[in-house]
């Protein structure tokens, strides 16, 4: 019995090692892993929108606005949605489409379609700040029932949409908004189930996100 351990040492103590060794590697592959993840957080853009504004403008022809920002209040008939962006991450943000909707209503719908959805080229650094003028879909034309409404507190208006943006490694995330015209404070960002999040894009949206051209961006200061 023992001539036969002894025969067989070498075998056992190859075994064994190839044993460990394979232990090794999978404990290095995971440490690995684990430190590529923490690397992508610490180094991941972070952009948030800020805020959102309304502009006026005479009609959507023109580049020249009425007023910077719409004070609290009564709403004029044509005016533009401004977002504003930061980024608070270590690395650029490319944005890669927008989308702005808004509906006057007392209550909203009980989940956000976006069809007002364009490609976004657009490329934010870090630390990065600016006010974003995004034609057409930031138009906004109410009627002058709608206006009435809004005025009497018989409806909200409300404006909400989302962007999507792709990191320094080819991750993208959808970030979803939402905000309500309040007629004494003027926009007020907001939080609700379906309608404000952060989620990272499916391998079909990204896919599809990766062979289309995106469009232009102007960054508008303002305050």
């Amino acid at each position: 019995m023992v001539m036969t351990i002894f025969e067989n040492l070498p075998t056992i103590l190859t075994t064994l090692s190839t044993a460990v060794i394979a232990l090794f590697t999978a404990v290095l592959a995971l440490a690995t892993k684990r430190q590529a993840a923490i690397l992508k957080a610490i180094e991941a853009p972070v952009p948030i929108l800020s805020e959102i504004k309304l502009v006026e403008y005479v009609d959507p022809l023109s580049q020249s606005a009425v007023a910077d920002r719409v004070l609290p209040g009564p709403i004029p008939q044509f005016c533009r949605v401004l977002p504003a962006v930061v980024n608070l991450g270590r690395t650029p943000a490319q944005f890669t489409r927008w989308c702005i909707e808004w509906v006057v209503s007392p209550m909203l719908p009980d989940a956000p379609i976006c069809h007002r959805l364009t490609n976004w080229n657009f490329f934010l650094p870090p630390t990065g700040a600016t006010w974003l003028r995004i034609d057409p879909i930031g138009d906004i034309r109410l009627t002058d029932d709608e206006r009435q409404r809004i005025e009497m507190g018989r409806a909200t208006f409300w404006v909400f949409g989302l962007f999507s943006y792709t990191t320094f490694f080819k991750e993208s995330y959808d970030v979803r908004f939402l905000a309500r015209w309040d007629l004494k404070a003027g926009f007020c960002l907001e939080i609700r189930p379906n309608y404000t999040y952060t989620r990272k894009a499916g391998r079909q949206r990204r896919a599809a996100a990766g062979g289309r051209k995106g469009g232009g961006a102007e960054g508008i200061p303002g305050g």
